[in-house]
């Protein structure tokens, strides 16, 4: 199941975006 892995990997870019 990748969509867990580009769950994460969204999120990480989403936290990097806000800072």
């Amino acid at each position: 199941m990748l969509q867990i892995e580009m769950l994460k990997c969204c999120k990480l870019k989403c936290l990097n975006a806000v800072n």
